[in-house]
Parts: structure tokens; C-alpha cells; sequence
């Protein structure tokens, strides 16, 4: 596991905080865990909470049951969907005034999951058989759509929601199912090491894909053909996450290394910028609805927001947990995210310009 062995020697190295005090960060059992996860309820806001050097920060508490693995934030950023280290799926609204908490009855054990574009729906996948589609308007178990892998690392809509791009564990083959027609609409391969990370283009029309381990690139397939379009280098290391611009016209990946988020133009499959996002990999990356900011969680418990055209450093937040799993903005472009692996999720209004 050279990418355990890897953090615990950055962990060990002292960090400066924001007014120059050595500031250790450890490596604690909690980001060991969710480190090794990813590389194979009352939920009422609370006041705010003045975070010294930050700006200030609002939680919206979750229910804790150990270790949160990974958590989906639906569209509108009205309610949280997450998977805990028993597999168990809670849905619950994010804010003050929504529906009660929901545990979602998945048979198996929950790996993957992600929000339709509207928000009404959540597919999960899991580590040994089927995806499940659960409407969340009603109250019944989840719909099997009866598509053919082993484990689903990753899972994302098309914007229409009529079809759903599958990450296949331990194949190096992505599915595009038709969810209406109950086929295939196209599947893609690339030889080498599975895809373990996806992302979805704004207009649907370019799938991202990147490789667990050193070595492989990411890769952008035109979703009109089954060809790549573009395999991106240079990448340092495993890659966490994937995230397209607004615009479609840029991606973003966070990746091992001391380099450890890159942006590339896809017009020209040349990268453009390059930024230190901690010394920890970030499992969440998020570019602001005007494309400006793009914002990094890490495995350190802190945020990163960068200038997406220059990659300077404009906050770093810190979250107060021990580790982060995600990150999002809200619509209105001004709100920030963050998920946690203690089920909290923090909240920050950014002062923008």
C-alpha cells in the first residue's frame, strides 16, 4: 500500500498554521480508514461557530454511527445522501424543516451512490451485485436495474437522468446503461487498470474517467462515439476525484503528489493550471457555478479554494473533523460544503465579490 505508507510520512512532517505556529496534523485512525476505503439523526443547523483564521463556519449536525465513507449532496443541496462503514444509506435533509432522516433498506453492502439531476432519485451501487435506484418521493425499496458488474466504484446521471455511467470494479470497462430502455447505450474500455472515478459533463455529451495507481491518465470520452478524446497526463498518482467546469470547457483532478490538484482545457487536452491542495489526497473537488473558484476537501480536515485561473490560494478553511469526504457549492454560487466523515456537514457563505 505505497499510498498508506506515503501519508503517513507527509503526516509525520509539521504544518504551519495560519499565524506560523507548527501545527502537527496526525495521522489518525479515522483518515487511515477512510484513506484504505477509497483506495480498494437530527440534522438541525447549529449556531455559528468562529473558526480562528477562517471565516465563520455553520454545522449541520448528523447522526453519528462511526465512520461516514462517502456522502452525495443532491443538486438543489437540499438533502445528503451517505454510506457508513457498515454499508448502512441514511438520507436526511440538510438544513432546518425538511422530511426526517431515512435509512434506505439496500440489500448488500452499499459502495457507490449519487443523485439524480432533479434530485428525486439515488443510485447506489454496491460492492457485490446490482445498482439500485430509489425514488425518493415515495417510501418503497429501490428499483434493480439489472446491470452487469461486480462492484460499482462510481456512478453518475446523465443530465437528462434517462441513463447512468458505471464504474465496473475489477474490469477496466464503463457502462453507460439506458435506464429506460434496460441496455447498454454504450460501453467504453481502457486497457490497464480499472476506472474508479468518474465525472459527468454539464451537457452530457464527455464522460471522465481516471485509473486507481500511478502511472494511467485520465481519460475524457466523447459520449457521441466509444473512443477517447483525450487522455490527460501528467498524472502524479492515484486520482480522487474529477470535476468538469461549468462550461464543460475545463477538468479538474486531485491526485497524489506534491502537485496535487490539476486543471486541463479540453479544447487543446493541454493542462492550464496546477496547485498544491495539502499534503493529504482531496476525495472532493467543486468548481463554483461561474467557474471561478474551485474548491478541494482533504483528507486533512481542511477545505482548499482556489483561483481556478490561476490556482492561487484564496481560503483554507478548516473544517474541525478528522477527515472530509466531500465537497459542494449551493446554487447561489456564494455557499460552500463541506461533508465530513463524522456525518456533519459544514457551511460556510463565502465573501465574494
Amino acid at each position: 500500500m505505497q499510498g498508506v505508507e506515503a501519508c503517513q510520512e507527509i503526516a509525520s512532517r509539521p504544518r504551519r498554521d495560519r499565524i506560523g505556529r507548527p501545527r502537527a496534523r496526525l495521522l489518525t485512525s479515522t483518515r487511515v480508514g477512510l484513506f484504505l476505503i477509497l483506495a480498494a439523526g437530527l440534522p438541525w443547523i447549529v449556531p455559528l461557530i468562529e473558526t480562528p483564521g477562517d471565516l465563520p463556519m455553520r454545522r449541520s449536525a448528523g447522526r453519528p454511527k462511526g465512520l461516514i465513507m462517502y456522502t452525495a449532496i443532491d443538486p438543489a443541496a437540499r438533502r445528503a445522501a451517505s454510506i457508513d462503514e457498515q454499508h448502512r444509506v441514511v438520507i436526511r435533509p440538510i438544513f432546518e424543516g425538511g422530511p426526517a432522516p431515512r435509512r434506505l433498506e439496500v440489500e448488500g453492502q452499499a459502495r457507490s451512490l449519487t443523485f439524480s439531476p432533479d434530485g428525486r432519485r439515488l443510485a447506489i451501487g454496491r460492492i457485490a451485485g446490482d445498482i439500485s435506484i430509489f425514488d425518493l418521493d415515495q417510501d418503497g425499496p429501490g428499483r434493480s436495474m439489472e446491470i452487469p458488474v461486480r462492484t460499482a466504484c462510481d456512478l453518475r446521471f446523465t443530465p437528462d437522468g434517462k441513463a447512468l455511467a458505471v464504474a465496473c470494479s475489477p474490469t477496466d470497462t464503463v457502462i453507460v446503461w439506458d435506464l429506460e430502455a434496460h441496455r447498454p447505450r454504450m460501453i467504453l474500455r481502457e486497457a490497464g487498470q480499472p476506472v474508479w472515478r468518474l465525472a459527468m459533463s454539464p451537457d452530457g455529451r464527455s464522460l471522465a474517467g481516471a485509473k486507481h495507481g500511478r502511472g494511467g491518465p485520465v481519460v475524457v470520452w466523447d459520449l457521441s462515439g466509444d473512443r477517447p478524446r483525450h487522455r490527460l497526463f501528467p498524472v502524479t498518482g492515484s486520482v480522487y476525484a474529477l470535476a468538469f467546469s461549468p462550461d464543460g470547457r475545463r477538468l479538474a483532478a486531485s491526485m497524489g503528489g506534491s502537485i496535487s490538484i490539476r486543471i486541463w482545457d479540453l479544447a487543446t487536452g493541454t493542462m492550464v493550471m496546477e496547485a498544491n491542495g495539502g499534503p493529504f489526497p482531496n476525495p472532493g473537488l467543486a468548481f463554483s457555478p461561474d467557474g471561478q473558484i474551485l474548491a478541494a476537501a482533504g483528507f486533512d480536515g481542511l477545505t482548499y479554494l482556489f483561483d481556478a485561473e490561476t490556482g492561487r490560494q484564496r481560503w483554507r478553511l478548516d473544517a474541525g473533523a478528522e477527515s472530509l469526504t466531500g465537497v459542494t457549492f449551493m446554487p447561489n454560487g456564494r455557499t460552500l460544503l463541506a461533508t465530513a466523515s463524522d456525518d456533519d456537514i459544514r457551511v460556510w457563505d463565502l465573501p465574494l465579490d
